[in-house]
This record gives C-alpha cells, structure tokens and sequence, in this order.
C-alpha cells in the first residue's frame, strides 16, 4: 500500500492544487513501482551497485528510488513531443 502525505508532495499553499497532485501521485506510483521491479529484474543483480536514474517530467534526473507519480508526467516540450509523435505515428495506420 502506498502512503503519502500531501505536502511532502509539493509546498503549494493551495489545497485544491495539492489534492489533485496527491491524487496523480498516489494513483501512479503504485504502477511505477512494478514497472521499475520488472525493469531492475531484466538486469544481473538488479543493477545493485549502479547508479540508476530516471528524468523526471522537468527533465531532470532522479534516483530510481525516489521516483514517483508526481515527478513521472511527462509535460512541458517532452510531453509534446510525445503526443505529437504518436499522434503522427497513429496516421501511419489509418492508411
């Protein structure tokens, strides 16, 4: 079960702000820790002794175990990107 408190979140004054982040981040973080436990078991060891990052939604780096819901939505140009990028790449199959 994943806990959180909502201003460990973000220090955002506002409570209807912080609400909806808590929500994306209790609501991802639970799925981002198994697809991190599935992508660590690929490696020998679990890549223990390894400096693993993970860039985060403002394209800063993250270590592994900090990474969660809040920091993993991808938005500003690397969100774009994404969406335009599979937006063209759903055109490709219309054909």
């Amino acid at each position: 079960m994943y806990k959180l408190s909502s201003f460990r979140i973000t220090s955002s004054i506002k409570a209807v702000g912080r609400g909806h982040t808590s929500t994306v981040d209790a609501f991802l973080t639970p799925y981002l820790e198994d697809y991190i436990k599935g992508f660590l078991s690929g490696f020998e060891n679990q890549l223990k002794g390894v400096d693993v990052t993970f860039m985060k939604s403002d394209g800063g780096l993250c270590q592994i175990d900090k990474f969660t819901g809040y920091v993993s939505i991808i938005s500003g140009p690397a969100g774009m990107y994404n969406l335009h990028l599979n937006i063209l790449n759903s055109y490709e199959y219309c054909y």
